[in-house]
């Protein structure tokens, strides 16, 4: 394992640094951080048992990577310390994907009706473009959940809750950091799937620092 990187200034988002500090975060604990994802990822898309598990899974590979960023040396094993709090974890996990698909959903059936009126659709193409966008405003609303649940006893809504209101405070660098991050993470479909087992890691390793740098330093100044 390597040296964990310098934080940013306080307070302060800077995406260049971020990428590269991620970056190097990753590649200097692949096999902790791989390993811990590919747990995650496997358990996650088991048919009805995945949806369950998902989410203390999550818990304990995000604390694997905020307790790595303090200079501890977790063990890939602690991903399933995430049980502990099972029913934080399947909360939280739950939350995010009905509120995800309250927003996914009408937004896929308005894309299949505007694709059955050519010209409409073309028409309304720049309105499309537009929802899209606010779209990637709501799951910034998520942002922060993970890394405020598995870094407190926080409950779920209290951590969604306070996750939407720093995003109306700071909704220009919220947006642009969630929409590099989810390009970072889906950029490995290319390469036929395989290539999201780092650049989903990547992804979320950006989300666990920018919270520890960007979101903490705020809020506690805030507070």
């Amino acid at each position: 394992m390597t040296e964990v990187p310098s934080p940013a200034p306080a307070g302060n988002l800077e995406l260049g640094p971020l990428i590269s500090k991620a970056w190097a975060f990753l590649t200097g604990n692949l096999v902790l951080i791989l390993v811990s994802f590919l747990i995650v990822a496997v358990i996650g898309v088991i048919p009805c048992v995945g949806f369950v598990l998902i989410g203390p899974l999550m818990i304990g590979f995000v604390r694997i990577i905020q307790r790595r960023l303090k200079g501890e040396t977790p063990d890939i094993g602690d991903v399933f310390k995430g049980f502990q709090e099972f029913g934080r974890g399947f909360v939280t996990g739950l939350l995010m994907v009905l509120c995800l698909l309250a927003v996914a959903i009408p937004l896929c059936v308005l894309a299949i009706i505007l694709g059955h009126i050519p010209l409409l659709g073309y028409v309304l193409r720049p309105l499309m473009m537009i929802v899209a966008v606010f779209c990637a405003l709501a799951v910034s609303v998520f942002s922060f959940v993970w890394p405020m649940v598995a870094s407190s006893t926080v409950l779920p809504t209290e951590a969604v809750s306070k996750s939407f209101k720093f995003l109306l405070a700071n909704a220009g660098p919220m947006l642009t950091l969630t929409l590099v991050a989810t390009a970072i993470g889906m950029a490995g479909v290319i390469a036929c799937g395989i290539g999201m087992i780092f650049t989903v890691p990547l992804g979320l390793v950006m989300m666990v620092m920018a919270y520890e740098e960007y979101y903490l330093p705020r809020s506690q100044a805030a507070a």
